[in-house]
């Protein structure tokens, strides 16, 4: 374990997470970078290894308590602190646009529901893990198993 600064980027395989890491690694912090997406996530990580950036990959599906409980587990394992904790991961559970079910007057509300977990309170739930170390505790509340 080193004493490296940490930082952990969910969704970071594309787009605003994946420069996210590329800024943080440059800070010559620690990235962890996480997405559900195994072969993206390692491309990514990968890429920006490449380039002499001092990040690793673990696969995380935020929308799965295993996947969750399986960062944590590596997080604990692996470093002795985490400094910063960047939520990006989501979902946008909504039709596309080009579907007849597009609106939110249209779409069905347990999509809504599910979207709501995912992209706040998994959020919190994650802040919760990592910084407290709380997961036996956090996931004895049922409406997270019971959503996902």
């Amino acid at each position: 374990m080193s004493n490296q600064s940490v930082a952990i980027v969910t969704g970071a395989n594309r787009g605003l997470g994946l420069e996210t890491c590329r800024q943080l690694a440059q800070l010559d912090r620690q990235v962890v970078l996480t997405a559900r997406d195994e072969t993206q996530g390692l491309a990514a990580a990968e890429d920006l290894q490449k380039r002499g950036q001092n990040v690793t990959f673990f696969p995380l599906d935020v929308s799965k308590t295993d996947s969750i409980l399986g960062f944590t587990s590596y997080l604990s394992d692996n470093y002795e602190v985490i400094n910063t904790l960047i939520n990006n991961a989501g979902i946008f559970p909504d039709p596309p646009p080009s579907d007849s079910k597009s609106s939110i007057l249209k779409t069905d509300p347990d999509l809504v529901q599910q979207g709501f977990l995912i992209n706040t309170l998994v959020s919190f739930w994650l802040i919760f893990l990592v910084v407290a170390g709380k997961a036996a505790t956090l996931f004895q509340w049922g409406c997270f198993t019971k959503a996902l």
